[in-house]
């Protein structure tokens, strides 16, 4: 998958911490296609011959360092104009450096 776009930030900052908001929009494509694209879940699984594929993501975040090594995300996404596309993505994250 390759991926182009661009995304705007502003930090905040405090005494012990530092919060950067994000915001931004990219163009997301298929670099090879696939023979078939499987979907799994519950249901069952589901098989699709359809190619390459191309879609429009927008994306908001927030991350946040709370501590000099402890740092906290959480990012939310959604696709569009794909032939296949994701309604709700979040990515959460708690990252600990030792």
């Amino acid at each position: 998958i390759g991926r182009t776009g661009i995304e705007f930030g502003k930090t905040f900052r405090g005494k012990d911490w530092e919060m950067t908001a994000l915001t931004g929009i990219n163009y997301q494509y298929d670099l090879f296609k696939p023979t078939v694209t499987a979907f799994k879940d519950l249901a069952g699984d589901t098989y699709i011959n359809n190619g390459k594929d191309s879609r429009v993501v927008f994306n908001v975040g927030v991350n946040t360092k709370i501590k000099e090594n402890t740092r906290i995300s959480l990012n939310v996404e959604r696709s569009e104009f794909g032939s296949y596309n994701i309604d709700k993505l979040i990515n959460a994250n708690i990252r600990y450096t030792f």
